[in-house]
C-alpha cells in the first residue's frame, strides 16, 4: 500500500463496514484527492464542504455508480447545451435572411418608384424595418428566455438525481452559492474519474 496515497495522520477503518484492504486504498485515495480539490474552492465554499462531507462524498464513489452518473449527466448537459445553440444559431439566421429580404425589396422599389413618391417609399420602408426590428427583438428575448428556463431544468434534474443517489451536497435548490458548489463537486468527481490506474490501485 503506497502511503503517498493516502492522507497523513487519516484513521483507515473501513468506511462501508466492509475490511477489505483495496477498498481502504481506494477511499484513502478519493479521500485525499477530495481535500487537495477542496482547497482549490473559494474561501465560502470550502467551509461548505466539510471533512464529514468529503469522506460520505469519497465512500459514495467506491463502487463507481457515481462517475457513470455524472458521466450520463454530462453527456445530456452537453447534449442539450449544443441543440438549444444550434437552435438560436438557425433563429439568428432566418431574421438576418428576413432582413436581406426587406433591404432587396426597398431596393427594387427605389428602382421602379416614381421620383416625387421617394419620400413615401422610404418612409413605408423605415415603418417596415422597425416593425421587423421590432418582431425579431421579441422573438429572439423570447427565445432566450426560454433557454434560460430549459437550463435551469437541467441544473434541477442533476440536483435530483444526485440527491436521489445520496451524494453529499446535493439538493434541489435555487441558492446561487449552493448550486455553485454543486457545479465544483460534479468537476471533482468527473476529474476523479479520469485519474490514471496506477493511482486508483496497488
Amino acid at each position: 500500500m503506497s502511503s503517498e496515497a493516502l492522507p497523513q495522520g487519516y484513521d483507515f477503518g473501513p468506511p462501508l463496514g466492509t475490511t477489505s484492504e483495496e477498498t481502504r486504498y481506494l477511499y484513502g485515495v478519493f479521500y485525499k484527492k477530495l481535500c487537495q480539490y477542496r482547497t482549490q474552492l473559494p474561501p465560502p465554499l470550502q467551509q461548505k464542504m466539510t471533512d464529514t462531507h468529503i469522506k460520505g462524498l469519497a465512500d459514495a464513489l467506491l463502487d463507481g455508480t457515481v462517475f457513470e452518473i455524472v458521466k450520463e449527466l454530462e453527456d445530456i448537459q452537453q447534449f442539450n447545451e449544443s441543440t438549444l445553440l444550434n437552435n438560436r444559431v438557425t433563429v439568428v439566421s432566418a431574421h438576418k435572411t428576413q432582413k436581406m429580404a426587406l433591404a432587396k425589396k426597398y431596393k427594387e422599389e427605389l428602382a421602379s418608384v416614381k421620383q416625387h413618391n421617394l419620400p413615401l417609399a422610404k418612409k413605408r420602408h423605415e415603418k417596415e424595418e422597425a416593425e421587423l426590428h421590432l418582431k425579431l427583438k421579441e422573438e429572439l428575448k423570447s427565445m432566450d428566455q426560454k433557454i434560460i428556463l430549459e437550463l435551469d431544468q437541467l441544473v434541477t434534474d442533476q440536483q435530483s438525481t444526485m440527491q436521489q443517489a445520496d451524494i453529499p451536497m446535493f439538493s434541489v435548490t435555487n441558492n446561487p452559492t449552493e448550486i455553485q458548489l454543486q457545479m465544483h463537486i460534479l468537476k471533482f468527481i468527473q476529474r476523479l474519474s479520469e485519474l490514471p490506474p496506477t493511482t486508483t490501485s496497488h
